[in-house]
């Protein structure tokens, strides 16, 4: 099985994260005041839509810098279990010399849900203004009120859809590093139909890669079946609530 194109061309440093140029900034300063001793918040909140590097842009901070990141999906069952674990880290780490430095990322922070997800995200929001490892905070919606807590002890850096024009402009990267000449009305198109969400792209790009024909008509095709299988999703997700919005965009993100 090929190795999913997203995984493959992850940005390994800071300056391959495609866009959102003032997010990546902000982030770079507060990790810089962070490595001085005086971080002005604890947490960072990287909000914005899906695809955009969010969660990139950490983990290519962590390679390029020396970090052990400690990652958490909160969107996962087991999460708010493994949330309160990490605040129990937390909340003994110290700062001897010789330590390794590390960053703990909690992901898809808005698709926690339940009782259980609720008192582990109140925990790691009592332990915040305490920590002393940087800790990131990753969602598309940050505005549930269940996640107050973590707004206000955190610095909200808000990410944007990726233009597109740089969306046509790494795709074709892409596809030389895949030794493919993609012909630029097929990248525009995969581009437009993204909205902005670079995963997204990728993803289509791979489908058409491996199709049998490379043609704008397979493409298409590829794209209306993507689009057939979002509408199922987010019918189910007005059917039975948020909880399945968000689980029905992280399957549609996969396609």
């Amino acid at each position: 099985m090929s190795i999913p194109l997203t995984e493959k061309y992850r940005p390994r440093r800071v300056s391959e994260v495609i866009g959102n140029k003032e997010a990546v900034t902000s982030f770079l300063e507060w990790m810089k005041s962070w490595e001085s001793g005086k971080p002005s918040k604890k947490a960072a909140f990287l909000v914005g839509p899906p695809g955009v590097g969010k969660t990139s842009l950490v983990l290519a901070y962590a390679s390029e810098h020396g970090y052990d990141l400690i990652e958490v999906n909160a969107s996962d069952k087991r999460g708010a279990e493994q949330i309160k674990a990490i605040v129990a880290e937390a909340a003994k780490q110290s700062t001897l010399a010789g330590t390794r430095k590390r960053i703990i990322l909690i992901d898809e922070v808005d698709g926690a849900y339940g009782s259980e997800a609720s008192g582990g995200i109140n925990a790691l929001a009592s332990i915040i203004p305490r920590t002393n490892i940087p800790i990131v905070l990753v969602a598309n919606d940050p505005w549930d009120p269940k996640l107050a807590a973590l707004r206000n002890a955190s610095q909200m850096i808000k990410f944007s859809h990726i233009k597109q024009s740089e969306i046509i402009s790494y795709l074709k990267r892409l596809s030389e590093r895949e030794g493919v000449k993609i012909d630029d009305e097929i990248l525009k198109l995969i581009a437009s139909r993204s909205n902005g969400d670079l995963r997204s792209a990728i993803n289509d790009l791979q489908l058409f890669l491996a199709a049998d024909k490379r043609t704008i008509e397979q493409l298409k095709n590829i794209l209306s079946t993507r689009d057939r299988a979002k509408s199922v999703f987010e019918a189910l997700a007005e059917a039975f609530g948020s909880t399945t919005v968000i689980a029905g965009r992280n399957v549609t993100s996969n396609l």
